[in-house]
């Protein structure tokens, strides 16, 4: 086997091993009191707090980008559920307020619907049962990867970073006016990218790779999934 073919195997390799740098995410909650969700219930995702790397990132957009990751996670587990767009919730349920002005913690929530009866009877109406009120937060470190590596050839670079990421859920039950429990999904990882020549000169091929770790959309999808799993399970003290 040639020494060029043996580089193009050597690069393989490393993509590989970068594709495999990311941890599983690890999912837990707290139950306070039971669940339980009929056909024609739905849930409302709301965005509470974002943040990277100790920087607020909170807008409606995020809180979209935010639902539709959490979404896949529930529909693994309920395919069928019903999911109310926060927007469409916001407009009917608050009226006249929007994402920044409009209660976004699980204790303002609360305190809110505790507070008009007359909001309670909106968000019924809309067939809402719980509020998923998610708090996200990512931290990115960055480090630097020396020359060389898996390329006999000059002039190869790159760089690598880990990634950590967590979506913390409070899950409200507006049927009862109460916090039912928490849902906590974390993952991490590396995340890589470089670019090199393989070959002999003057036959160089130019090659790269990137690998993201990706521990955002795979915590949120985590998310989606153990909050589903919270809500059918239902019983307290488990």
């Amino acid at each position: 086997m040639n020494r060029a073919l043996w580089r193009i195997m050597a690069f393989i390799a490393v993509v590989f091993i970068c594709s495999c740098a990311t941890q599983k995410p690890y999912t837990y909650d707290v139950r306070e009191h039971p669940t339980g969700i009929s056909a024609d219930e739905g849930v409302v995702i709301l965005l509470n707090t974002s943040r990277s790397n100790d920087k607020s990132v909170e807008s409606e957009g995020e809180e979209k980008s935010l639902t539709n990751c959490v979404r896949k996670g529930i529909m693994k587990v309920d395919s069928k559920l019903t999911i109310i767009p926060a927007k469409d919730f916001r407009r009917m349920v608050f009226l006249d307020k929007g994402f920044l002005d409009s209660p976004r913690s699980s204790e303002d929530l609360l305190s809110f619907f505790l507070s008009d009866p007359d909001a309670q009877r909106r968000v019924r109406g809309l067939g809402v049962r719980y509020l998923v009120i998610v708090n996200a937060t990512t931290y990115e470190f960055k480090g630097k990867v020396d020359g060389g590596g898996a390329f006999p050839i000059g002039g190869f670079a790159g760089r690598e970073w880990f990634e950590s990421s967590s979506r913390d859920a409070d899950v409200l039950d507006v049927k009862y006016l109460r916090e039912s429990g928490s849902v906590k999904a974390t993952c991490s990882g590396n995340g890589q990218w470089g670019a090199g020549c393989l070959g002999i000169f003057p036959f160089l091929i130019p090659v790269g790779f990137y690998h993201s770790p990706s521990s955002e959309t795979k915590a949120c999808s985590a998310l989606g999934q153990g909050v589903m799993e919270f809500l059918i399970d239902g019983q307290a003290g488990k």
